[in-house]
């Protein structure tokens, strides 16, 4: 009688196990949405070819972009959000004035462009405002 609770209770623990196990590989293909706010905008090339075009950035330095994820649950759990970098080099500037300026995403680690749809924002854009750099010799 002894023996039969315990072949039981072994039974019982190994059909939870089973259970679980099941579950996370089914649930691994699953895509979900994962909602990342303000990430801050990076730009690049801003000290080297920006400057050389005779340009400064006036306005723009301080932005950021909310993003709507789309990814597998096992993505999620390999995705550190908090790395997250988003892009945009100066470099392809050619006037002054207010304009939209595309960015792209960096993710970290071996995380990549195909793991991970962008639902939101449709277009990576990111407002600046870029004025002349003025030079003075003293």
């Amino acid at each position: 009688m002894e023996g039969n609770k315990r072949n039981k209770s072994i039974l019982v623990i190994f059909s939870l196990l089973a259970a679980v196990l099941i579950w996370v590989i089914a649930n691994a293909a699953t895509e979900v949405v994962v909602e990342v706010k303000d990430v801050p905008v990076e730009f690049v090339n801003a000290e080297t070819s920006f400057a050389e075009k005779g340009f400064m950035l006036l306005d723009g330095q301080e932005s950021t972009i909310d993003l709507r994820l789309k990814m597998t649950r096992s993505t999620v759990f390999s995705l550190d959000t908090e790395k997250i970098r988003i892009v945009a080099d100066l470099a392809n500037v050619t006037s002054t004035g207010v304009q939209n300026l595309a960015c792209r995403i960096i993710y970290p680690g071996k995380t990549s462009q195909n793991d991970v749809k962008m639902e939101a924002p449709t277009n990576l854009l990111v407002p600046i405002e870029v004025g002349e750099l003025f030079r003075k010799q003293v």
